[in-house]
């Protein structure tokens, strides 16, 4: 993660602020919507991460992370929700739910970029 290799390399995007300017607290539930066809090469992966050191929260859920190898349900046109919170929503598929507990981090491997 230090040096750059184009094409070879991931990349870390992430927020701490919602699309209202508040911070996103684990404690409440976010819905997050990822396009059909990322422009990734390897799967991308959302998972719950402690913002201190990275790693994984410690959620009751066993492995509070979703990646392009998990079986999720998906929109018509290929987009995928992913719900974020200590419990998931009512009708929301259990496939597409992570447990939270603090932070979150989107990962996309092999963006090429």
């Amino acid at each position: 993660m230090v040096m750059r290799a184009i094409g070879a390399d991931s990349k870390y995007p992430f927020a701490l602020r919602n699309a209202d300017g508040a911070f996103l607290d684990g404690s409440l539930r976010w819905r997050l919507h990822l396009p059909a066809n990322p422009p990734v090469a390897l799967p991308r992966a959302v998972t719950a991460c402690n913002t201190t050191d990275g790693t994984m929260t410690a959620a009751d859920q066993q492995m509070p992370s979703i990646n392009g190898f998990n079986d999720v349900v998906t929109n018509e046109d290929g987009s995928v929700v992913i719900w974020l919170g200590p419990d998931p929503p009512e009708g929301a598929p259990e496939s597409n739910w992570i447990q939270t507990v603090e932070g979150l981090k989107l990962r996309l491997y092999g963006t090429g970029v």
